[in-house]
């Protein structure tokens, strides 16, 4: 992400299709996609609470402007069980761990 969040220079085609060297401004926007794998969804407390310490880590370090963590997350992929009504539960389960996890910060001493 921090890496993204940079100014890039590489090779591409125009499209007329020349080759041209492609400069882009860096994406201060950019954000971690949970969405699952080969191992199952990765939107679990366990997950959401990691990746947000590591974004609000990495925030920290570089002193980006973006005060809050950026995750998207993709409920409505077909793991086992998947429905409709199901996802409702899911985006209800995801909010509960961001919720969590930001009560358990303003309980630190």
């Amino acid at each position: 992400m921090h890496s993204a969040s940079n100014p890039h220079a590489f090779m591409g085609v125009t499209a007329h299709g020349l080759a041209a060297i492609v400069k882009t401004r860096g994406n201060k926007d950019v954000h971690v996609i949970l969405r699952g794998g080969t191992k199952g969804p990765n939107y679990s407390q366990e997950y959401v609470t990691k990746y947000i310490e590591d974004i609000e880590k990495k925030q920290r370090n570089y002193g980006t402007e973006h005060p809050f963590a950026s995750i998207m997350i993709d409920c409505s992929r077909e793991f086992p069980y998947f429905s409709p009504v199901f996802q409702r539960f899911l985006i209800w389960g995801v909010c509960v761990c961001v919720f969590q996890y930001r009560r358990q910060l303003s309980e630190k001493p």
